[in-house]
């Protein structure tokens, strides 16, 4: 272990700092300026194990290792959480043994369990259990702590493709929205997307904090699963005003200016879902209720419904709980397949991932 000469190394940080000429400067300067200046300077002693006296009570030691890949691993106890030891640590081996500092990686097994445990909550799902956490940390050291070969070992995994991982995961509000404006086949963002986005929980490049969002389960609550509701309904809904006839007035010369009349910007029709019920109907081969929740179900869901939740839908298309049962047909086919698509896609199923 190196020896830590303390007074020379406060004699240096004096002379390197101008500690005594910005002193006498400071001291001369405070006589007139009502605005005084100070200049100090402290030191203090950090074991290798981050207790304030590692080095007596712990005898931390720092060691170095070779890895295949031709880098240079510092094995240490030390924590970074901003003061640098990171970075110092890498100064002083690169220094030492004349290499880059590209070429130092700082072996902190905490960092591995907390990056590979973000990754397994972000691609698989939450919670993940912790000898699967160790598997892919172990992986990830191994892989000289490369992220894209770490991911692909993940999305090529049995856990990926496991019952548990099907539909584990909300989705964010960004991908559920755009999910839905792709399905429905929706050309450009409506304007007031933005606004829903916020009631979602996600509000574009506003996270609440540095950290982003948490994501998660934490996506869905009372009040942004209904933003997610109201906003299905809103888009499925949607269509484009129908073109009015063209009317001219009656004016002469007498006319004052203020009656002149001023024509309103057209609609952006790429906003409004160019899916159409039609569509649907063309799709099923006619107006056959069955073959049309058959073609809905398959699309927005691929099928993931119980027997239950298809009967309630089969219902609400012929009207089964109406006062008046309305059979489905061409006097209403439009509103009642707007209504199944929304009901669908509102499902649980379209939620995840």
């Amino acid at each position: 272990r190196d020896p830590v000469i303390l007074d020379k190394l406060l004699d240096r940080a004096l002379a390197e700092s101008d500690y005594y000429a910005k002193h006498e400067k400071f001291a001369q300067e405070n006589q007139s300026n009502p605005v005084k200046r100070g200049l100090g300077i402290a030191s203090f002693f950090h074991g290798s194990g981050f207790t304030g006296s590692g080095e007596r009570y712990l005898n931390s030691l720092a060691g170095i290792e070779v890895i295949p890949e031709g880098k240079v691993r510092i094995l240490v106890a030390n924590t970074e959480f901003g003061q640098g030891t990171n970075t110092v640590l890498s100064q002083i081996a690169a220094e030492a043994l004349n290499i880059g500092y590209d070429d130092i990686i700082v072996a902190q097994p905490v960092h591995q369990r907390f990056i590979c445990r973000k990754l397994l909550e972000f691609f698989v799902y939450s919670d993940p259990e912790p000898e699967l956490i160790e598997g892919v940390a172990r992986t990830y050291a191994l892989s000289g702590y490369d992220l894209a070969q770490t991911v692909g070992t993940v999305l090529r995994s049995n856990v990926f493709f496991s019952t548990r991982a099907y539909r584990a995961l909300p989705k964010s509000p960004i991908e559920f929205t755009i999910g839905l404006l792709r399905f429905m086949n929706v050309a450009a963002v409506p304007s007031d997307t933005i606004g829903w986005l916020a009631r979602m929980g996600q509000e574009p490049l506003a996270p609440p904090s540095v950290k982003g969002w948490d994501g998660g389960p934490t996506w869905i609550n009372t009040a942004t699963l209904l933003a997610r509701f109201n906003y299905v309904n809103r888009i499925v809904k949607a269509a484009p005003p129908r073109p009015q006839a063209a009317t001219t007035m009656a004016a002469s010369s007498m006319a004052p200016p203020a009656m002149t009349s001023t024509a309103m910007p057209a609609p952006n029709l790429g906003t409004f879902p160019a899916f159409t019920p039609d569509d649907v109907v063309r799709q099923a081969g006619g107006l056959d209720a069955e073959r049309v929740l058959a073609a809905i179900v398959g699309d927005a869901v691929q099928d993931d419904v119980t027997s239950d939740v298809r009967r309630t839908l089969m219902e609400y298309l012929q009207s089964a709980g109406a006062s008046v049962p309305t059979p489905f047909g061409p006097e209403n086919y439009q509103e009642k397949i707007r209504g199944a698509l929304a009901l669908t896609l509102n499902l649980p199923s379209n939620q995840l991932n």
